[in-house]
C-alpha cells in the first residue's frame, strides 16, 4: 500500500478470450475529513501502457472509490462444415442462419472422392447461441440425393432442420459433418413366357465394371401372363442401380429329352422389341428411361433330326498352318478367330412414310446374314404400336403369328442368305410414329447393332392434306 500523496493506477486487465468487454470507469472521493481537499483523478490513464485504467493522486485522508463497467459478450465462436458423400460425389451449399450472421452465411462443399472427408471454411458464430444449417442438394437425372446424418462435435443431430448451440469457453466452436447418400434410380425387370412347356429359367445382369446379379423366373404354367423373375439373394437386386449400359444372359433351361427351348422374342417396356444372340441382349438406362422391364419368351420344340453325314471325300492336301495370333511374319500380322459368327444385318422400309388415318402403310424387313457362321433360330420381333388397328404379317421363309409379341419365326440363315418379312398395318391414330424390329438367334454374332432397324412414318387426320418433306 502507497502512502498518500502517491500516484495511484488503476486499471482492468481482461485477456483476449474472456466475455467481458470493457464499457468505462467512474471514481468518487470522498475528501479529507478534516480539511474537505479530494484527491486528482485521471480518465482515463494517460499512459497508453495501462489501457481500461486510471490515475489517481491520492491525498492524506481520502477514499476514492472506483467501478467499473463491462458488457457480458459471448466469445468469438466457430462453426465448421464438413461433407461426406456416398456412392457418389457432387456439389453442396449451405446457408447458415443466426446471431452475428447479418443476411446469413453461405458454404460451398464439393467431394471428389467418395467416403472422403470435404471440409469448407469456418464460420464466426456467438458462444451459447443457436444457429440453423439449411442444405442445399444437389439434382440429378441420374438418382437423388438424401441426408443420411449429421453429427457435431461427435453427437448425432437428428432433428430437421439441423439446430446447433455453439458451446461456450475458450474453445466454443462446432465441427458438423453432414454425410449425403446417392441412390441411382435405375432399375432393371425381367419377366419370363413359356410356351408348350414351363421350366424354371436364370437370368444374368451384368454391367459395364464387372458387377453381376443373379435371378430366377418360374412360370407356373405354359402362356400365362409373365411371371417376373426373383432375385437369388438381396445382393442380386437390380433396383437403384447406376444409369448405363446393361448386358441380360439368359441361361436356357433343362429341356425334356427330344427337345430344346428357343428364344423367340424379347420385349421391353411393353413394347420395344430388342436385338438378342445366344439368348442375350444389351440395354441401357438412360435418364430419360431409368427403368427398363424386359419379357424373354421362350418356346419348346422338337429337337430336329440330325442331317445325314456327308459322303466321305477324298483329305485335303496339306495346308501349313498360320502362326498364333498376332505374330508378326514377314511384316504382316497373322491372325485367327476360332470362333466364326454370324453377321446379321436387318433393315426395314415404309411405304409410303406418310398416310391419312386409317390407311395402310406396308413394312417390308430384310434380314441377311453376311456370315461367316449359319444363324440359327432367327426369329423377327414387330414393336406393339398404338397405331396398330389391323396388321399383318408375312414370310417368305418361315412362318409368323399375330399374338403379341407379334413375330415370325425364320429358322435358320446361311450365309449370304436373306429373308424378307412384310407386315401390313392399318393406321388408328394421327401422328409421327417409328416402328421398330428386331432379330433374334441362337447363334453368337458380331454385333447386336445391325440386328434392328426401325422406320418412320407419318399419320394425317384430313384426306385432302398435302404431303410434304
Amino acid at each position: 500500500m502507497r502512502e498518500a500523496g502517491s500516484s495511484w493506477n488503476v486499471r482492468e486487465v481482461l485477456t483476449a478470450s474472456s466475455p467481458l468487454h470493457f464499457d468505462g470507469v467512474a471514481c468518487t472521493s470522498t475528501g479529507n475529513p478534516t480539511t474537505g481537499v479530494k484527491s486528482p483523478i485521471t480518465i482515463p490513464d494517460t499512459n497508453a501502457g495501462r489501457p481500461n485504467g486510471v490515475a489517481i493522486a491520492l491525498v492524506d485522508g481520502d477514499t476514492v472509490t472506483c467501478t467499473f463497467t463491462n458488457t457480458y459478450v459471448p466469445p468469438a465462436a466457430g462453426l465448421v462444415l464438413e461433407k461426406i458423400s456416398r456412392n457418389r460425389t457432387g456439389t453442396f451449399g449451405f446457408g447458415v442462419t443466426g446471431p452475428g450472421l447479418e443476411g446469413g452465411a453461405t458454404r460451398t462443399i464439393e467431394t471428389t472422392a467418395v467416403n472422403t472427408t470435404a471440409t469448407a471454411t469456418r464460420i464466426e458464430t456467438l458462444a451459447g447461441e443457436d444457429y440453423r444449417i439449411a442444405e442445399d442438394l444437389p439434382s440429378s437425372d441420374a438418382g437423388t440425393w438424401e441426408l443420411t446424418s449429421v453429427v457435431c462435435n461427435d453427437k448425432a443431430i437428428t432433428a430437421r432442420p439441423v439446430v446447433v448451440r455453439m458451446p461456450t469457453g475458450e474453445k466454443a466452436s462446432q465441427r458438423c459433418t453432414f454425410t449425403n447418400t446417392f441412390t441411382p434410380k435405375g432399375v432393371i425387370r425381367i419377366h419370363k413366357v413359356t410356351l408348350g412347356g414351363t421350366a424354371a429359367t436364370t437370368f444374368g445382369i451384368e454391367d459395364g465394371n464387372g458387377a453381376r446379379f443373379t435371378q430366377t423366373a418360374t412360370p407356373a404354367a405354359p402362356g400365362l401372363p409373365a411371371t417376373t423373375a426373383v432375385p437369388d439373394t438381396d445382393a442380386d437386386r437390380t433396383t437403384a442401380l447406376p444409369l448405363g449400359a446393361y448386358t441380360i444372359q439368359e441361361t436356357a433351361p433343362v429341356a425334356p429329352a427330344g427337345s430344346d427351348w428357343r428364344l423367340e422374342a424379347v420385349v421391353c417396356n411393353g413394347r420395344v422389341p430388342e436385338a438378342s444372340a445366344a439368348a442375350s441382349i444389351q440395354i441401357a438406362l438412360t435418364a430419360d428411361e431409368p427403368e427398363v422391364d424386359c419379357t424373354f419368351t421362350d418356346r419348346l420344340v422338337a429337337r430336329p433330326e440330325p442331317p445325314p453325314l456327308p459322303p466321305p471325300v477324298a483329305p485335303p492336301p496339306a495346308i501349313t498352318p498360320l502362326p498364333p495370333p498376332n505374330i508378326v511374319v514377314a511384316g504382316v500380322t497373322a491372325r485367327s478367330d476360332p470362333v466364326p459368327k454370324a453377321n446379321l444385318i436387318v433393315t426395314k422400309v415404309a411405304t409410303p412414310s406418310s398416310v391419312v388415318l386409317g390407311s395402310t402403310v406396308r413394312y417390308v424387313v430384310q434380314v441377311r446374314n453376311r456370315g461367316p457362321a449359319t444363324a440359327r433360330n432367327v426369329t423377327l420381333v414387330e414393336r406393339t404400336t398404338p397405331i396398330t388397328r389391323f396388321l399383318r404379317l408375312r414370310t417368305d421363309q418361315g412362318s409368323c403369328r399375330g399374338a403379341i409379341p407379334r413375330r415370325c419365326t425364320i429358322g435358320t440363315l446361311r450365309a449370304g442368305e436373306t429373308a424378307t418379312v412384310t407386315v401390313d398395318v392399318r393406321t388408328r391414330r394421327a401422328g409421327t410414329f417409328t416402328n421398330i424390329v428386331a432379330a433374334n438367334t441362337s447363334t453368337e454374332v458380331k454385333s447386336l447393332r445391325t440386328m434392328s432397324a426401325r422406320a418412320r412414318i407419318r399419320v394425317l387426320r384430313a384426306a385432302g392434306a398435302r404431303f410434304t418433306g
